[in-house]
């Protein structure tokens, strides 16, 4: 797209770096200084999505006068981040438990052309990372689990800072006790935050919480489970302070769960499960968002 004779702000928001101050950018691409105001014309259709070149997405800002863009991790086609590739560039965390007699590590499989990945063990919890951090950020992408096999824990963690400082949505199919508490059906957000490790199995398990991984104030339009072979496609909105999650099957929502806790102002995006084989997840896409 041609640049006119006027300035336009580019909040440039790349993948993995912390984030610098919006800059000003004359039509020569010079830098016209950090701390002039914007004005003149509406320059973008608020909201509105495009390539700035085959590396890197921008959207308008509302007030359409700049555009944020985010390094995409797959390239941009389009005018949106192509689906990332689910080989390159992440890497499994498993968790320990020390009250599990048997561990099972989990064991994510991603398909030859790199769009998809299944988790295929009764696992312990595992969270399968990208190796870049981000903020300001829509994640989207779809998951379901393949297989009539139990009723346990499926999601994503984000704003991941370690294995002991992360977000975590987690879903249940169905309200189970065991000795390690009561996980209640439905879809739950929740922050975990701890000094030392997160190693006892009520920390994953116990919907009420512990004092490791809490419940946030959350608003959730639905408490149903999941359902076998059903393809979910979720959406996070991940801005410092705004969470939310959507997810809809079929176009239909079923759940929706917002917070504006402030805990992490960004990190790592990752799959999530918990005891619950045949969790598929699949073309996931990073597009900058509004701040």
């Amino acid at each position: 797209m041609a640049m006119d004779a006027n300035f336009f702000v580019a909040d440039v928001m790349m993948a993995g770096f912390d984030a610098p101050a919006a800059v000003r950018v004359d039509a020569f691409g010079e830098d016209a200084g950090m701390d002039a105001a914007v004005d003149g014309p509406v320059r973008c259709m608020p909201d509105a999505l495009r390539c700035r070149d085959l590396l890197t997405a921008e959207r308008c800002a509302l007030t359409g006068d700049a555009w944020l863009a985010l390094a995409c991790t797959n390239g941009c086609a389009d005018n949106a981040c192509a689906p990332s590739v689910l080989s390159s560039g992440w890497s499994k965390h498993q968790f320990e438990l020390q009250n599990v007699a048997v561990p099972v590590a989990a064991n994510y499989i991603v398909a030859e052309d790199g769009l998809s990945a299944t988790q295929t063990r009764k696992s312990l919890p595992a969270a399968y990372l990208y190796e870049q951090a981000f903020e300001a950020v829509e994640i989207t992408g779809r998951m379901s689990v393949q297989t009539a096999d139990d009723d346990d824990l499926i999601g994503f963690v984000f704003g991941w800072q370690d294995p002991q400082n992360f977000y975590l949505f987690d879903w249940k199919k169905a309200t189970q006790a065991s000795d390690c508490g009561e996980a209640k059906v439905g879809p739950a957000l929740k922050v975990a935050k701890a000094q030392g490790a997160i190693d006892q199995c009520a920390d994953f398990w116990e919907s009420t919480g512990t004092a490791k991984v809490k419940p946030l104030a959350t608003m959730s339009t639905s408490v149903q489970g999941w359902k076998n072979n059903t393809t979910y496609d979720f959406r996070l909105l991940f801005r410092p302070g705004n969470i939310r999650i959507e997810i809809k099957e079929a176009g239909v929502a079923v759940a929706t769960l917002v917070s504006n806790d402030n805990t992490f102002m960004r990190g790592k995006f990752g799959f999530y499960s918990y005891l619950q084989p045949g969790v598929h997840y699949q073309l996931v896409r990073v597009q900058p968002t509004q701040r």
